[in-house]
This record gives structure tokens, C-alpha cells and sequence, in this order.
């Protein structure tokens, strides 16, 4: 699986005070397989999402540039259970 690059948005991240990372993706929404698991270290992921994925993908295939902007609500490296975290 190939990694699709984001516009730079490091002054947009540091005005408003918003975290930069990896969004990673699977087929899977709550369960975490081998896989997935090496994927997300392979490419240093912090969050995972389906939906923003796709639209990455399209954006490559169309030769369009493109950030992700989205609320997280599951952090991969928390130390937190899922349910706690989210409360939060």
C-alpha cells in the first residue's frame, strides 16, 4: 500500500494549535488484526480512519491536492481504553 502525501499545513496546525499525524486506514472499524497493526507502525499512524483514506486515494488518482481535516475520537497511541479516552 502506497502512503499519500498531504499539502503541508504545519502553520495551520501551529495557529490553531492542532496535532499533525499519520491517518492510517483498514476494513475493519474496532477490531485491530496483524495487519493493521503493521501498517500503522510501518507508517507511524496516530489515527485511523476509513473514510478520510478514500478520499486521499481519490485525491492521488486525480492529481489533486489534499489535507485531511477531521475530529478524532480513538488516539492509537493512548494509553487510555478506547471508552475512557473518548470521554475525554
Amino acid at each position: 500500500l502506497e502512503k499519500v502525501e498531504s499539502m503541508d499545513v504545519s502553520h495551520l496546525a501551529e495557529a490553531t494549535g492542532a496535532k499533525l499525524g499519520v491517518c492510517t486506514t483498514s476494513n475493519y472499524s474496532l477490531n485491530v488484526h496483524d495487519f493493521d497493526d503493521h501498517h500503522t507502525e510501518v507508517n507511524d499512524a496516530l489515527v485511523k480512519d476509513m473514510d478520510v483514506a478514500a478520499i486521499a486515494w481519490l485525491s492521488q488518482l486525480h492529481g489533486t491536492a489534499y489535507v485531511g481535516l477531521k475530529v478524532m475520537s480513538d488516539i492509537l497511541d493512548g494509553d487510555k481504553p478506547t471508552q475512557e479516552e473518548f470521554m475525554e
